[in-house]
């Protein structure tokens, strides 16, 4: 990292302030954009460095995390918990691990789901089975998580079929993703990708992240909840194909 050209840092940091803009409008997003722009520039795994603390930054910001927050906390742990054990199970393996088939497999999922809410918005998951569809979730965000720290389109199926108000839908999308980047953090110092070496880039790129993020929200504030929806249906669409894109070629 520290022998990279002015104009090189200069694109890493409108990569990430990209990314912070698209999760402050649509809540989601952040990892995919950046990670898809930088590793054009540089390898992979400086990519992953330069992501994982800046998501736990804009994820901070975006839960608003408050005493009402053990309210969410109390109806999503059957997400978080298996999110946090796929994370550490797939963490360490971000070296020598080729998760083309499950990037293929989760963007056909993601763009199916995505346009068949465009056009079946009443597409729900029943309260009954919030619970175990929520593990499930979680599980498949984990162990892609941990590859690529794009952990977020399972999640963000899985909360669009809830029919969750805009902002509640963000406050919860936001407490789960904090949830899971500072798990992944956690485990990427453990497993040695993230170090005394490399941590203060990492620390850096949360500037023009949040810039992005402050930026996104206050487009955000601007959109209704019919046009919200389809933001993110749009933005998840978009996630899928590049998901597939990662898996194909």
């Amino acid at each position: 990292m520290d022998n990279l050209g002015p104009e090189v840092v200069a694109l890493l940091f409108g990569a990430l302030m990209l990314g912070g803009t698209v999760k402050g409008v649509v809540g989601i997003a952040y990892p995919m954009v950046a990670m898809s722009l930088m590793s054009s520039l540089i390898e992979v795994p400086t990519a992953v460095i330069l992501v994982i603390l800046p998501s736990v930054a804009s994820n901070l910001l975006q839960s608003g995390v408050t005493r009402g927050s053990w309210t969410l906390v109390g109806r999503f742990w059957p997400v978080i918990l298996p999110l946090g054990m796929g994370l550490w199970w797939s963490a360490g393996m971000i070296a020598e691990a080729r998760p083309e088939n499950l990037f293929i497999a989760l963007g056909i999922l993601i763009v199916t789901f995505s346009v068949l809410n465009l056009y079946t918005p009443n597409l729900r998951i029943p309260r009954h089975a919030e619970r175990w569809a929520g593990t499930v979730a979680g599980i498949l965000a984990g162990l892609m998580g941990g590859f690529s720290t794009i952990f977020g389109p399972p999640i963000t199926m899985y909360l669009v079929a809830l029919d969750l108000e805009k902002e509640v839908f963000i406050r919860s999308i936001g407490l789960i993703f904090l949830s899971g980047s500072s798990m992944l953090a956690v485990f990427y110092w453990a497993h040695g990708v993230l170090h005394p070496g490399n941590i203060a880039w990492s620390i850096a790129a949360c500037l023009p992240v949040v810039l992005g993020y402050g930026f996104g929200q206050w487009v955000r504030g601007y959109a209704n909840q019919d046009r919200f929806r389809k933001l993110l249906l749009g933005a998840l669409i978009v996630v899928g194909l590049n998901l597939l894109r990662r898996g194909l070629f």
